[in-house]
This record gives C-alpha cells, sequence and structure tokens, in this order.
C-alpha cells in the first residue's frame, strides 16, 4: 500500500521491453492500508515514473479503483500524468463508493491530479457507480477548474460529482453551466432516480441557444436503473443513514421500477429536449440498465 505508487514496481522488469505502449488499463487498482503503515523508503521515486514510454501514453483508464477503506491513489495518478506529455483520454471509474466516507474520495482533488494533462487531453470519463454518494461537500465537487482542460472535446460525468442539489442545503446557483470548457463537442450525464440535474440542463439549453459553447453539437442524458431491491440494500451499503426512502423507491415494487424509470426517463427528455430546441445541439436522453454485482 502507498498513496503515491500504482503498484507497477512489480512489472518494472517489462518496462525496457515495452516502451513504446499507448494504452494503459489499471483494473481492480485496490488496496488497503495496512494497520501501523509507515513507507520505509518515503524519498523514493516511484518505480511507474522510470517508464519510458510515459511521454507516448495517449490513454489512461482506471476502471475500476477499488479502494473500499482508504483513499484512491490520487498522488499516483498527479505523479503519472505529469510525465504522461501526449494524454488524450482519461477513464477513472469509483468501484462501490457507497463503502467510502465521503471525505476518502474528492471529485476536486481527481480534477487536480488531471489538470497536468490540461494541453493535450481530449475525451474524460468519471464514473461513480450506484450513485450512492449523495453528499459529497460542496468544496469537494466538479467546479471551475475543469474549465482549465481547454483541450476537452468529449466529456462524460455522473451527475453527482458536479451537482450541488445533491447536497442536503443546495444552493441556487447553475451546477455545470458556468463549468464547461468552451472547446467541448460532445456531453454525456449519468441520471439517477431523483433527476437533480435535470434543472441544469435546461438552463444549459438556455445558454447555448444565447451562444455559450459554441462547439457542442451532441448531448447524451442516460437515466440509469443501477439501484438496488431494498434486501440487497444492508448488506451493499455500510452507511445506511445517508440515504432516504425516496432514493431507493421504497414505494414502487420491485416489479414496476424498470417500467417506473423508463416512464421518468420519457419526462427528463421532454424537458430537456424542450430546453435545446432551436440550437444546433443533437440531445439523446435513454434509459440504461446497468448491473452490478454487489459481493
Amino acid at each position: 500500500y502507498s498513496p503515491d505508487n500504482l503498484g507497477l514496481e512489480r512489472l518494472s522488469f517489462l518496462f525496457a521491453a515495452i516502451p513504446n505502449v499507448r494504452r494503459v488499463f489499471f483494473h481492480s487498482l485496490d488496496g488497503e492500508k495496512p494497520d501501523g503503515y509507515h513507507d520505509p523508503h518515503p524519498d523514493r521515486r516511484c518505480a511507474e515514473l522510470e517508464w519510458a514510454a510515459l511521454p507516448h501514453i495517449q490513454e489512461l483508464y482506471f476502471d475500476p479503483c477499488v479502494r473500499p477503506n482508504d483513499p484512491a491513489p490520487l498522488d499516483g495518478i498527479r505523479n503519472m500524468l505529469q510525465l504522461c506529455t501526449s494524454l488524450k483520454k482519461f477513464t477513472f471509474r469509483l468501484k462501490y463508493p457507497d463503502q467510502y466516507e465521503p471525505a476518502l474520495f474528492s471529485p476536486a482533488e481527481l480534477l487536480e491530479a488531471v489538470l497536468p494533462a490540461k494541453e493535450t487531453l481530449q475525451h474524460l470519463e468519471v464514473y461513480c457507480s450506484f450513485a450512492k454518494i449523495p453528499s459529497f461537500p460542496k468544496e469537494t465537487l466538479f467546479g471551475y477548474r475543469l474549465k482549465g482542460l481547454f483541450a476537452l472535446e468529449t466529456l462524460v460525468l455522473d451527475e453527482e460529482l458536479f451537482c450541488h442539489h445533491w447536497l442536503p442545503d443546495p444552493c441556487d446557483d447553475s451546477c455545470i453551466v458556468d463549468i464547461l470548457p468552451d472547446s467541448l463537442t460532445f456531453l454525456t450525464i449519468r441520471m439517477h432516480d431523483k433527476f437533480r440535474t435535470v434543472s441544469d440542463l435546461a438552463r444549459l439549453g438556455q445558454s447555448v441557444a444565447k451562444g455559450a459553447l459554441p462547439q457542442l453539437s451532441r448531448l447524451r442524458v442516460e437515466v440509469l436503473h443501477d439501484i438496488l431491491a431494498r434486501s440487497d440494500y444492508t448488506t451493499a451499503n455500510r452507511n445506511e443513514d445517508a440515504f432516504d426512502a425516496e432514493y431507493y423507491l421504497y414505494d414502487v415494487p420491485w416489479e414496476q421500477w424498470r417500467s417506473t424509470i423508463r416512464g421518468l426517463t420519457q419526462h427528463v427528455a421532454v424537458r430537456v429536449r424542450e430546453a435545446f430546441q432551436g440550437t444546433k445541439v443533437a440531445v439523446e436522453v435513454e434509459y440504461v440498465y446497468e448491473y452490478f454485482v454487489t459481493q
């Protein structure tokens, strides 16, 4: 375990043989800090930072990152990206965030870790599986620093990573209109069963109609069926007090969830398409069923 080390020292004997890698996947990047852990070599340079391929890598995938009891290794990601001077695509999925205390993951800190690639990054995807962190503190959300990715063309985000309206005391400011880089051409927002971001997308459509985001040509909204049956709830989530009955559609029988969410998807589609009417933006609103294994 080390918060600034991605574990590639185990593969460092291969580095000299693979200097031309362009795409790297970190799958199930887990790790748990042992009791009493201390780094025996705090000043050492991580093995992955010696890899000659880093300046040539174009795509990095952390899909998923699994840290059930400890923070995601954002220092390690930042250190690597500082040397990935040709990076075009970055994907990060936090697996089972419901098992985290809110302080263990900050979307804003992840964005800070990505900013070293701001001059080349064209495609960014960040996922927060299960949408079960409804109360990120406002200061930890994606914010104005997102505009610093001035080469970004494609962006995919789960709504709770930036939306103030997931907070217990939401502010009235729009969450997304003012934080998107002007270079964006394709935006995907993934919504969950409270649809907190619908009003923000409506404001975004109004802003686009007035000339904002002149490069934006496509908006995709995914309404996710990614919630668990109530019988699975206690085994999948340790922070039961953080969630209310509305989130889990407790008043809707399990067998009606799919039809209920499909109906809500249609409602969302009408509102979002109306907001973008008269713009050049092609709008897609889709119901998406995602299956997760909880054990």
